[in-house]
């Protein structure tokens, strides 16, 4: 799946579907604005709520 600057996605644990935050896609690749679980898979999906794309956390580059 190809993400695009501006892009809004939200990220969720997989196991027990709890939100973990939005994702921005940005050039440098996604950015999750709560701190990633290390070796937790997340999916996302656009605001309209179609599910796009599984992601593990190394994926996610955590915002300062």
């Amino acid at each position: 799946m190809t993400y695009f600057p501006g892009d809004r996605v939200k990220a969720a644990r997989r196991l027990g579907g709890v939100w973990a935050g939005w994702v921005d896609a940005g050039t440098a690749g996604l950015v999750l604005e709560d701190r990633a679980i290390i070796g937790v898979r997340y999916y996302v999906e656009f605001e309209n709520g179609v599910i796009v794309d599984w992601l593990t956390s190394e994926d996610i580059v955590p915002a300062l």
